[in-house]
């Protein structure tokens, strides 16, 4: 990650975990326009505040989100185990069985993945079709 997010990642674990469930719970329940800070902040046990010291708008803290659980699903599913398989039925099986403990850890990951790749608001809209593979 950048830079501009160092005082949040210079958190402790148990906070900043705090903090990007809430947000996920509450961007995989609502789309982008009905999530709230207010309700993140409450769920993550800070303020409002605190929470726009972290990520200067909702906009940031989303797609802070999304580039968090792009890497964080990357690295739970393709690790060295990844390479060591070369059969096809294993390899599905080893990633399907890690990707069930992600969503176990992280219940509304799927739910905020399918919001984030399907995006409705303005907002986010076009900065989300930049990331999306193009669909021939």
């Amino acid at each position: 990650m950048s830079d501009q997010f160092d005082k949040f990642e210079s958190l402790p674990e148990e906070r900043r975990e705090a903090i990007l469930g809430a947000a996920i719970e509450t961007f995989g329940r609502s789309d982008y326009k009905g999530a709230s800070t207010e309700s993140i902040a409450a769920k993550a046990g800070i303020s409002k505040g605190l929470l726009f010291f972290y990520f200067k708008n909702k906009k940031e803290l989303y797609l802070y989100i999304v580039e968090h659980l792009m890497e964080r699903v990357s690295k739970i599913v393709v690790d060295d185990g990844f390479y060591e398989i070369d059969d096809f039925f294993e390899l599905f099986h080893y990633t399907a069985t890690r990707k069930r403990a992600m969503l176990e850890k992280i219940p509304y990951v799927l739910d905020f993945s399918i919001r984030a790749y399907y995006p409705e608001h303005k907002d986010i809209r076009d900065t989300m079709d930049g990331r999306r593979p193009v669909s021939t």
